[in-house]
């Protein structure tokens, strides 16, 4: 969650910044105009809202009525995972249909991980190839 929020917000910092090439002195934005930042904004939010879930789940296992009652504690945990279970099997599904639109290959990580050896983009956003890495 931490690096699909870093991520972003490097890109929101960086989105409008132009860089030129060296070797052709050709002017080009850092990111493409097209690109989508939809599928990793759906999984920031489903790790978001996982993480905040279970920390509820862990916070609410400390408190003694819950402990003493296992029949609500059992259950919470059922909803929770099941909810989680969902919100990651819908966020797979949709990046996937994504995925497979051959026209719109576009996508957060797939840009990073396709210019992780490009050395102007290096010097003016950050080292793409870790930033792929992280989000693997």
């Amino acid at each position: 969650m931490i690096v699909l929020g870093y991520a972003i917000a490097k890109y929101l910092k960086t989105q409008h910044m132009s860089v030129t090439d060296d070797r052709s002195g050709f002017k080009m934005g850092v990111w493409p105009s097209g690109l989508k930042s939809q599928p990793t904004l759906v999984l920031l939010g489903v790790s978001a809202t996982a993480t905040f879930l279970n920390l509820v789940l862990c916070t609410a296992s400390f408190s003694s009525t819950v402990r003493h009652v296992t029949k609500v504690g059992n259950i919470a945990t059922v909803i929770v995972s099941t909810i989680a279970i969902i919100l990651w099997l819908t966020a797979g599904i949709l990046y996937k249909v994504d995925d497979l639109n051959e026209l719109e290959h576009y996508d957060m990580l797939s840009y990073v991980c396709t210019r992780t050896s490009d050395d102007t983009l290096t010097h003016t956003v950050g080292s793409f190839s870790a930033m792929c890495i992280q989000m693997r």
